[in-house]
């Protein structure tokens, strides 16, 4: 029968939970162009992605070209969660796929007086980096695995670099967001090389960035299928690093502890929690990053503190003081004074996360 004039059913388009992306670089370049693709923030790349292709149905195996920073830079999508396809939506979260074959050690350069605030979780860490110091003398009394968690940009990643910076051993740091592979048995066969490359380098410092990623409580299998298969891939590493692998400290952080399943979460020995800056810690941090600003800031650090309730330890650098040097510098000033500042908070009130430069 024909059918003539009737719309053929088509199946509604679900919402996309999460989409992982393969940068495949340019599809033609000038000689001397990189082809690379560097990520300092998987966070503010969400952003920038559902700001760009909000509303576009995907598929994986679909091409998306940025049209922004990067313009015409390809990413091939190589998986959507929950059906391999869904439309892009202002929760749509985004992954990298990540073509490393693990993390490398790196000894950071930073200690807790880097760390500004935040006092009662780096004295929770002090310990840790005694142990980290003398793995022999603490034997079966080793704190070897801890969950940082609170609001991102509070300094969770600072702290785990201190850690390994004061105890002056490497630091590998794993985002569990780039792990999630495209195959069945992909996840498992990352977290092993994860671990078994920190066990070869102990004494160190093993950190995992959003480790909810990995650690989704089970009840979300129908989310995302490897739910299962990541969660018990980390238990078994978590305990068999409890059990023999001397000198290795586990550090996970996340924004959500709730959302971990509980097995997980109860191989943690210790929680540490960070908070929000009190006035007190944003005039300290307005303080501390002022000295290392490249033009002097002649502005009151309480008058930043007093007008920066609810900002993070990052914001207040990034949004503020950063974006303050910035319209100094366009302006040609040798300081930056509080119409400056004043300018990016009334940015800032008004929701303006962007930074826009007109030539």
């Amino acid at each position: 029968m024909g059918g003539r004039g009737i719309e053929p059913y088509r199946k509604p388009v679900p919402d996309a939970k999460l989409v992982e992306l393969e940068p495949l670089g340019y599809p033609i370049r000038e000689p001397g162009m990189s082809n690379s693709l560097i990520v300092d923030s998987i966070e503010a790349f969400n952003e920038y992605a559902r700001d760009q292709w909000l509303g576009e149905v995907v598929k994986e195996g679909k091409i998306l070209f940025d049209t922004g920073v990067l313009h015409s830079f390809a990413f091939k999508v190589v998986r959507v969660v929950p059906a391999g396809v869904g439309r892009i939506t202002s929760k749509t979260k985004f992954v990298i796929r990540d073509r490393s074959t693990g993390p490398e050690p790196e000894v950071p350069d930073v200690t807790f007086d880097d760390v500004v605030g935040q006092e009662k979780a780096k004295e929770a860490c002090r310990v840790i980096v005694e142990y980290l110091k003398e793995p022999e003398r603490f034997g079966e009394w080793a704190p070897r695995t801890v969950l940082f968690y609170g609001p991102t940009g509070t300094g969770k990643t600072l702290t785990a670099s201190a850690v390994a910076g004061e105890a002056g051993v490497p630091l590998f740091r794993f985002s569990a967001a780039h792990s999630l592979g495209k195959y069945v048995g992909e996840a498992s066969e990352r977290i092993d090389d994860m671990f078994r490359k920190a066990e070869s380098h102990a004494p160190c410092v093993l950190f995992i960035d959003e480790v909810d990623a990995l650690a989704l409580d089970r009840r979300y299998q129908e989310l995302r299928g490897d739910v299962v298969e990541s969660v018990n891939a980390l238990l078994t590493r978590i305990d068999e690093l409890k059990d023999k692998a001397e000198g290795v400290v586990l550090i996970a952080a996340t924004n959500y502890p709730d959302v971990l399943d509980p097995a997980v979460r109860d191989r943690f020995e210790y929680e540490v929690e960070f908070s929000m800056p009190d006035r007190k810690e944003r005039e300290e941090l307005v303080r501390y990053y002022a000295d290392k600003m490249p033009l002097p800031l002649k502005v009151d650090p309480a008058y930043i503190a007093a007008r920066t309730g609810g900002m993070t330890h990052r914001d207040i650098k990034e949004r503020v003081l950063k974006r303050a040097l910035m319209e100094a510098l366009k302006e040609g000033a040798d300081a930056v004074e509080r119409k400056h500042v004043d300018k990016v908070l009334k940015d800032a009130a008004g929701g303006d996360r962007r930074q826009v430069y007109h030539g």
